[in-house]
């Protein structure tokens, strides 16, 4: 009997599995449809993530190349305020050549104030520097005072190369006035400023 037993409890067995496995579960629908959905959101999740990648590198690029575009492009306040540099930049240099040129200005108008006597004024004076010539008008006291003004014109050739009296004439004040005309020096230093 332990064998019939046996033989009943592997039927029994046998029958169990099978209407188990022909018994279809519930839930097993259901399980089906959350993993094909996770399976696809998991796909759209990767895929937005290189879009996203994709979308943050081209936004990137256009705001540099932007950024270039605004930096190229210059505002109206910024060119007034480029135009106001070239302006200070150029006045200072005119100012630092004027200032190298003082000196040798100095020196030759103080060379010319030696050349005159006492007792005479220079009233007016033109100067042509290219043509290295000059126009000189003055007063003197007397006579003797111009007399020996021309006499210093012509003995200074270190400034001046010739020097003539255009006119004298008697001044309604008393006193002589004059004009003469003079060649500078080519060896003198003349300013360049000038």
């Amino acid at each position: 009997m332990p064998q019939a037993l046996f033989k009943i409890c592997i039927l029994s067995f046998n029958l169990n599995n099978m209407i188990n496995t022909t018994v279809k579960r519930p839930g097993l629908f259901f399980e089906n449809v959350v993993f094909y959905f996770s399976f696809l959101l998991l796909v759209l999740v990767v895929g937005a993530f290189f879009y996203v990648r994709h979308l943050t590198a081209s936004a990137t690029a256009e705001l540099s190349n932007l950024e270039t575009q605004i930096a190229a492009t210059k505002t109206e306040d910024q060119k007034k305020l480029e135009d106001q540099v070239k302006i200070a930049r150029r006045q200072l240099e005119d100012f630092s050549r004027v200032i190298s040129v003082r000196t040798s200005a100095r020196d030759f108008f103080a060379g010319l104030e030696s050349l005159i006597v006492p007792g005479v004024y220079l009233s007016k004076m033109d100067a042509d520097f290219p043509k290295m010539s000059a126009s000189l008008s003055g007063h003197g006291k007397s006579f003797p005072e111009v007399e020996r003004q021309a006499m210093k014109f012509r003995s200074s050739p270190e400034i001046l190369k010739s020097a003539n009296l255009d006119r004298i004439s008697v001044s309604e004040t008393g006193g002589v006035d004059f004009e003469a005309k003079a060649v500078l020096n080519l060896g003198m230093k003349i300013p360049e400023y000038f």
